[in-house]
């Protein structure tokens, strides 16, 4: 019994982050281009896998004729095919993504035992850097018991900047708080009020924080302050790239396109191949290992071929699943997005990663590592980033780009404000601002030429 009971608990606590989970999570994060470098490495490197090239034609062959002429406009992530006769794959190595980067930290100071359960959580961030998997559900699905998923995630919260990692947004900005406190800022007034006054807090209710908290209205504003200048909600946009992310939204990970049927306008979702091969398991290697009795091969070699075929299995399973993920995720917008697909950004209709999730029966990590870096091309051949569609100021921003290709010259944000509110669009000045830097439109005393920001 007490033999029993000791294996049962040496099994729970075992530590082990499947590889077909840590490559099926990798592969589904990249872009196709990515993607692509990534099963050339592997052709090279495992023999029992074979890719029979296929016909491709050039990325400027594949553009709509109408687009190719066309420059991708860099300021509103709304762009068109341009011909370029440089391979975006060889670009690619220049390029880090941020992810890359917390990868490389956690490889130089996470302890060895931990390091491929800190790379899934790295894989497992959402786009601002939060953590959005509970406890109980990464536990099991990791295979590590609870204390051993906690130490991991206290070395993911070490990782630069801070704040990466946080559950939510008040972890995160305690994590910073941390940080600056250890380096000799004080933060103990910011801390009590996070801690102590959260709720109402996070509602903007300073009266009730001061009240809660004990401290004047005078030493809210002060912590507000603070929080405004020192703290960064976002922390994974902090990680910086090696090379402009325009270098690789080149090619579509998903493109929609329209037919008519009865009239009405329909729109389907096709998945480009993720690679220009045909790959499959070496019937060569097949062979050998399925002889290996008859042909007398030695136990070294026979485990060698049965681990090179066991690596290509896993390798296309990886790529499967990644192109069933897309195919549901892509499915599912054509039909949910349908107005946008036909009439454009001010009939996007509203929709989060976490309201995918749901309705797909999957986890929002896993909807943040699919939308992550990937490109969607547009029925009339335009080429957005597929996060645009879980943006809900898009419509705004296509707004304000309107009034100004009208505008014949330059206005202020609070003119076009005005100009908004007449098309039943309430927009703050203050908001206008912030959207039209979002799209790097300069301000009225630095703009020359309206017709740029048109929608083409």
């Amino acid at each position: 019994m007490r033999t029993e009971m000791q294996l049962k608990t040496t099994l729970r606590t075992q530590t082990k982050v499947t590889a077909h989970m840590m490559l099926t999570t990798r592969l589904l994060r990249l872009s196709g281009a990515e993607v692509e470098e990534v099963v050339k490495q592997e052709l090279a490197e495992n023999p029992a896998l074979e890719g029979e090239e296929r016909h491709r034609l050039r990325s400027a062959e594949m553009r709509p004729a109408a687009s190719r002429s066309m420059d991708r406009d860099s300021s509103t992530g709304l762009g068109h095919w341009a011909v370029d006769t440089d391979d975006p794959i060889e670009r690619l190595a220049a390029r880090e993504s941020p992810i890359d980067r917390l990868l490389g930290q956690a490889r130089l100071m996470v302890p060895t035992e931990d390091v491929e359960t800190v790379s899934y959580l790295i894989q497992s961030l959402d786009e601002r850097g939060f953590l959005t998997a509970s406890e109980e559900e990464l536990a099991p699905e990791l295979g590590v018991s609870k204390e051993r998923l906690r130490q991991a995630i206290a070395w993911l919260h070490q990782l630069d900047p801070p704040g990466i990692g946080a559950r939510n947004l008040r972890e995160c900005f305690l994590l910073q708080c941390a940080d600056l406190q250890a380096r000799g800022t004080d933060c103990k007034t910011v801390v009590y009020v996070l801690e102590k006054a959260w709720d109402p807090f996070a509602r903007q209710r300073w009266n009730a924080v001061a009240r809660c908290v004990r401290l004047s209205r005078s030493d809210i504003d002060a912590v507000l302050c603070f929080i405004r200048e020192k703290l960064y909600p976002h922390p994974l946009q902090l990680v910086p790239q090696t090379a402009e992310e325009d270098s690789v939204l080149t090619r579509p990970d998903l493109i929609v396109r329209r037919s008519l049927e009865g009239g009405a306008a329909k729109f389907q979702v096709e998945i480009p191949a993720a690679q220009p091969y045909e790959l499959r398991i070496s019937p060569v290697f097949r062979m050998v290992l399925n002889a290996a009795d008859q042909t007398g091969l030695g136990p070294e070699a026979r485990a060698w071929t049965g681990e090179a075929i066991e690596r290509a299995r896993m390798f296309l399973a990886a790529l499967e699943q990644r192109q069933r993920t897309l195919r549901r995720i892509g499915e599912f917008l054509a039909c949910y997005q349908s107005a946008f697909f036909e009439h454009g950004p001010r009939s996007l209709r509203s929709l989060t990663r976490a309201e995918l999730a749901r309705q797909l029966g999957v986890h929002e990590s896993t909807i943040s590592r699919a939308v992550s870096d990937k490109v969607l091309q547009l029925p009339d051949g335009r080429l957005v980033a597929l996060s645009d569609l879980f943006d809900r100021s898009l419509a705004a921003k296509e707004a304000i780009r309107a009034v100004l290709a009208q505008a014949g010259e330059p206005i202020s944000d609070r003119e076009i404000a005005a100009r908004l509110e007449r098309d039943s669009l309430h927009l703050a000045r203050r908001t206008v601002a912030k959207y039209r830097s979002e799209l790097h439109i300069p301000a009225a005393g630095r703009r020359r030429d309206p017709s740029q920001y048109s929608v083409a």
